[in-house]
């Protein structure tokens, strides 16, 4: 995997503003708009940090809140912030920024020797090893050991600020569907907050050739952005994440401010309706070796194409079981990679044609064996037409489908239904004055998207009191697909496919954790520590629960 910055695109970045920055104690150069990760693939880098467990090396696997891999400290000294997302940092002039979880360098770390020492530390190891001949005298130990990243000393200098808010109708998630949801509801005359995590509103339309209205997507979203900010009846909140959804549609959210001296801001809000757009979660695909650094998800690899012409390698294989891989495999083509390949499960997809219109090959009917490199990938092994076959690549882009953000959703009381056809739970039964829409209610299609927002938007303004103005719908060309799914077994040696990266439970514990009796997913997460790294199994959740099923 060598990364580099593509020449041309880059939505987000402006290349007239260069910036520099510094991860651990090199300086690099970045561009305003660039995240820190964007800025450590644009430069090449390949490992940005260790596992918990066995200190594999990881590389950066996703964006913004799909990353369990690229934890960062940020700051030094009384600042010093560790366990930061590198997907959630803004570059700016003169950040700095140190690996975690890893010594002497994160290059080269003597803790690997616990990856050798496998067979000595299996899911609940603890439980069997630490009992004689007593606790206590393990106890100091398990407490240096614990942890990736280690909190400042000294005292914050910072100031955080609260405030208080009530609305009308608050919508989450600013993506398509929450954009759409937003204008019904405020052209409506509801008064409306919508909280957006991204800097940007519409992130997701950066990428892709969708058309709204004639309109490339992306611009389409900066008009309803526009709108919005010029309406007295609507407030957007930039950098603002919703942390917990409580009874009586009560919101806790934090923002990001970049004003000297204050870090962060709390929202205390309610709401009298919810609009949840939150998206939805690719998942990896379970095979030998999928951890190792060049293997990241394919809509990330489209992002960071997209978003910052930051590029993770020039030969990409795509490895999916839905449609959406093809979708980034043909982005990588257009900016000018050199793909090796897609490798689908199922027999033929509606985008392979397109796909090898462009000298792509398509490999229909095949599955990925093993991840063949040790810092880094270097190769694929694929099961192919009763056969196997090597293929080189410094980059793996995996899909292996998308799960709705239900978190809020089930924190709200919400209870869930399994969607067989996209292999996720969705929302099935709100408990509090709610609506979900978008990708966060498993709908994937633009125009399904949008439709489905008006309609989510419209009710909640009438509810609130309002009579919502008639839509008109505007008319999509898009290149989506609902993303049909295809379970795939995991292949390989079940000890290094991985279901969480950041915690090192592999499909080998899983199988350990059902062999002892844990059965349900709550003993097992607790046994096997799955999904309690500080991603909580955004990624690894729904694989985790069919390996279990």
């Amino acid at each position: 995997m060598s990364g580099f910055r593509l020449g041309h695109g880059g939505a987000h970045i402006d290349r007239a503003r260069p910036l520099s920055f510094s991860f651990d104690g090199k300086t690099y150069r970045g561009f305003a708009g660039d995240t820190l990760a964007s800025a450590l693939m644009a430069n090449g880098i390949a490992i940005v940090g260790r596992s918990f467990k066995y200190h594999r090396p990881r590389g950066i696997i996703g964006t913004g809140f799909s990353e369990t891999n690229a934890l960062v400290r940020i700051g030094e000294g009384a600042r010093a912030t560790p366990n930061i997302p590198a997907t959630r940092v803004l570059l700016t002039e003169g950040l700095v920024a140190h690996s975690q979880n890893a010594w002497p360098s994160v290059n080269f770390d003597l803790g690997r020797i616990n990856d050798r020492l496998r067979p000595l530390f299996a899911a609940g190891f603890y439980y069997k090893t630490f009992m004689w001949p007593g606790w206590r005298l393990f106890e100091p130990f398990i407490r240096r050991a614990a942890g990736n990243g280690r909190a400042p000393k000294l005292p914050d200098p910072d100031i955080y600020d609260t405030r208080e808010r009530h609305c009308g109708v608050l919508v989450v998630g600013a993506g398509p569907a929450g954009l759409m949801a937003a204008l019904t509801a405020a052209r409506a005359g509801a008064d409306v907050v919508v909280l957006e995590a991204d800097a940007h509103l519409g992130a997701s339309l950066a990428a892709g050739t969708d058309r709204i209205d004639g309109m490339q997507a992306s611009q389409w979203a900066a008009d309803a952005e526009a709108e919005l900010s010029a309406r007295n009846n609507a407030q957007i909140l930039r950098r603002t994440t919703a942390l917990g959804y409580y009874d009586h549609n009560f919101f806790i959210a934090v923002e990001e401010i970049e004003h000297p001296g204050l870090r962060q801001r709390l929202w205390k809000l309610r709401a009298r309706q919810v609009v949840l757009a939150c998206g939805a979660f690719e998942r990896p695909v379970l095979f030998e070796n999928n951890d190792l650094p060049g293997i990241m998800l394919a809509g990330a690899m489209e992002e960071y194409i997209a978003r910052h012409a930051a590029a993770a390698g020039r030969a990409p294989l795509f490895v999916t079981t839905n449609d959406s891989g093809y979708r980034a495999a043909i982005a990588a083509r257009q900016a000018g990679l050199a793909v090796q390949g897609i490798v689908d499960p199922r027999p033929e997809s509606p985008l392979a044609e397109k796909a090898r219109g462009l000298a792509i090959p398509v490999y229909c009917d095949s599955v990925v064996e093993r991840a063949e490199g040790n810092a880094c990938v270097c190769a694929a092994q694929i099961a192919h037409g009763g056969g196997h076959k090597t293929i080189a690549c410094d980059v793996i882009a995996m899909s292996g489908g998308w799960s709705p953000a239900v978190q809020l959703f089930t924190q709200s009381g919400g209870t869930l239904r399994f969607a067989e056809h996209i292999g996720a739970f969705v929302p099935n039964k709100s408990a509090q004055a709610e609506r979900s829409c978008g990708a966060a209610a498993g709908a994937f299609d633009l125009a399904e998207v949008l439709a489905g927002a008006a309609s989510a938007g419209e009710h909640a303004a009438k509810d609130c009191g309002f009579a919502a103005k008639p839509q008109r719908m505007p008319a999509v060309e898009t290149t989506s697909v609902t993303p049909s799914f295809s379970r795939v077994d995991p292949q390989g040696d079940p000890k290094t496919a991985f279901v969480d990266f950041q915690t090192d439970v592999t499909v080998a514990d899983m199988a350990l954790a059902v062999r002892e009796n844990y059965r349900a997913p709550e003993h097992v997460k607790r046994y096997t520590v799955w999904g309690m790294g500080s991603d909580q199994g955004k990624l690894s959740a729904v694989n985790g629960a069919n390996l279990l099923a």
